[in-house]
């Protein structure tokens, strides 16, 4: 499955990366850039440029998606640690209905009495 997983983003990054070259190659001109308060100038070739642009474009986006889902993120840690808490107190219940019942634990039909595992473990 990973093989499959490797192959796809193959495919999908050699045509990215072939435009990207042909770009790169066929832009090769200057452009001077000004920014106005200032008196900087910077001469860059068009590819270099537009990557530049289109990386920190990547970067803004990126930062954007994590901050905007620090909401899940804060509502996943939440929820594992109840559903902690309530694996704990299941524990103790019934740990405390097989010292009630003489000893012997009693466990639902169909059901192992192991307590199940969580994905993070």
């Amino acid at each position: 499955m990973r093989a499959l997983g490797n192959l796809i983003a193959f495919l999908i990054t050699l045509p990215i990366l072939v435009v990207a070259v042909s770009f790169a190659i066929s832009n090769t001109d200057s452009v001077t850039l000004r920014l106005w308060p200032l008196s900087y100038e910077a001469a860059l070739p068009v590819a270099l440029l537009v990557f530049v642009v289109l990386v920190l474009g990547f970067l803004l986006g990126a930062l954007t998606a994590f901050i905007g889902a620090g909401k899940i993120r804060s509502r996943a840690r939440s929820a594992e640690s109840k559903l902690r808490q309530a694996e704990r107190d299941l524990a103790r219940v019934k740990r405390e209905n097989a010292e009630a019942s003489g000893g012997t634990a009693q466990t639902l039909p169909g059901k192992s009495g192991e307590p199940p595992l969580l994905a993070a473990e």
